[in-house]
């Protein structure tokens, strides 16, 4: 994920005692290794069920993901448009 670390680092999410460059790197290995499985699910899985089947049920936990990374920005990470 190439913007991976940069979204951890703007949510103001870190680890103690490690730089915010740092820490969201390590961060984001998690994060790449969820992208890596439901990749690999979802090759294993597309012939099977189809991609119109896989996207409807992927939908909702995708949405979600994008809730708690919106709310997580709002509540720790810098505001933005002020800088600008």
């Amino acid at each position: 994920m190439y913007y991976g670390p940069d979204i951890i680092q703007k949510a103001g999410i870190t680890i103690s005692g490690m730089s915010a460059t740092q820490s969201s790197l390590l961060l984001s290995i998690p994060l790449s290794s969820i992208n890596a499985i439901g990749s690999i699910l979802a090759v294993i899985f597309i012939d099977k069920l189809g991609r119109r089947y896989i996207i409807l049920r992927s939908a909702p936990f995708i949405t979600l993901s994008w809730f708690i990374t919106a709310a997580g920005m709002a509540f720790t990470g810098e505001d933005q448009s002020e800088s600008t």
